[in-house]
């Protein structure tokens, strides 16, 4: 992990007051072993090999000490990513710096274990490739209003949409038409996105777009409709072991019969195997052709004013991101499809046709992805 990431939330510290720290930690020796800086750790592995090389070191020589106890603690804490948390931290380095007192290397290293400590909860978030802001969404009255909620690993893939609307919408307006949307016999309880992605909303700019979660990543999503194509006896066998709750959330969720979810043909709901990502912003033209995969802009490839928009780099950025960020809490996730995929629709639009470059970007940030642009793919 760099330094940069670690100057995030470092007691206010700037990125050159955070360097020059790790410098002087680095240079704190003694006479076994060396404490090395924190951004010399480059991933929890390599905490977890300095922690390995201080128990080593302790039961050489003290191996009945209540350090060695406390490392031992430690290093299972730091395998389990919810304990790496700022108590952990400042365990960590109060045993560390005990040593260096010992050996009267450093007189004020105490002065410094609250800089250090507030740097490593950076570990916690080192899987956090983008923020994501919640929101308090009105939700439908009715009391026929229902959601699934799904255990999230049997989610695989990742539906990549636009809103088709002005970039100046807002996810208060999206969830409100998804309110309207529904039928009185089946009206939506909420917004059917479980992620939007803004350019203006909520002090987010062209050059640093911000996400919104919707509806919450695990409930079944309202966004993809359709189904996969027929699953194998074995896919099949591994989603009827899941289970699903379904009902009014306000009220009662009760378990559901997941057959109910697959089709005739042996297809299971898009929405429930999936993550919808939603761009705001319309990257279609009004003018399509079904090309028999989906329907495109007819003037996708020429240079006309008025052609198909193109995402810019930051919002290619910023699905990568959070595709990367869903595909590590979950690794299950490994498919990106256009809403096309499952519907005949223009939606993405343009946007359909870097999704590869979403998928190369992700790669980037260590995700692989696949990507199907049709259930023949």
């Amino acid at each position: 992990m760099s330094s940069k990431a670690f100057a995030t939330n470092c007691a206010g510290l700037s990125l050159e007051e955070v360097r020059e720290l790790f410098v002087q930690f680095e240079k704190l020796n003694t006479k076994d072993y060396q404490w090395k800086a924190i951004n010399n750790f480059e991933s929890l592995n390599d905490l977890l090999i300095e922690v390995d090389l201080s128990i080593i070191h302790e039961k050489e020589h003290s191996p009945t000490s209540e350090r060695l106890a406390e490392l031992i603690k430690i290093k299972k804490q730091i395998k389990s990513y919810q304990y790496i948390n700022e108590n952990l931290c400042e365990d960590y380095y109060r045993i560390s710096c005990e040593q260096k007192e010992q050996e009267n290397l450093e007189e004020n290293v105490h002065l410094k274990i609250d800089a250090i400590k507030n740097a490593i909860e950076i570990l916690e978030k080192q899987k956090t490739l983008i923020e994501i802001e919640k929101l308090d969404f009105e939700t439908s009255t009715r009391t026929n209003a229902s959601m699934c909620m799904r255990k999230e690993d049997i989610v695989s893939m990742i539906v990549i949409h636009h809103t088709g609307t002005e970039d100046t919408t807002t996810p208060f307006m999206i969830n409100q038409w998804h309110l309207e949307n529904g039928s009185d016999q089946d009206p939506w309880y909420m917004i059917g996105y479980n992620y939007v992605i803004s350019e203006l909303f909520e002090g987010a700019t062209p050059q640093k777009p911000k996400v919104f979660q919707g509806r919450p990543p695990e409930f079944k999503g309202a966004h993809a409709g359709g189904y996969t194509k027929p699953l194998t006896a074995k896919e099949r066998k591994q989603i009827e072991e899941k289970k699903i709750y379904c009902g009014n959330p306000n009220s009662k969720l009760e378990n559901t019969d997941i057959k109910t979810q697959f089709n005739e043909d042996g297809g299971i709901s898009g929405n429930l195997v999936s993550y919808g990502i939603a761009v705001i912003g319309n990257y279609s033209h009004t003018e399509y052709m079904w090309n028999g995969i989906a329907y495109i802009p007819k003037n996708i490839n020429t240079t006309t004013p008025d052609r198909a928009p193109v995402p810019t780099e930051q919002i290619i950025d910023s699905v990568a991101r959070l595709s990367c960020q869903l595909q590590r809490n979950n690794p299950n996730v490994k498919t990106l499809v256009p809403h096309f995929y499952f519907k005949k629709t223009s939606c993405p639009g343009n946007l359909a046709n870097f999704i590869r470059q979403i998928k190369n970007k992700a790669l980037e940030y260590g995700c692989k992805f696949s990507v199907k642009l049709n259930k023949d793919d």
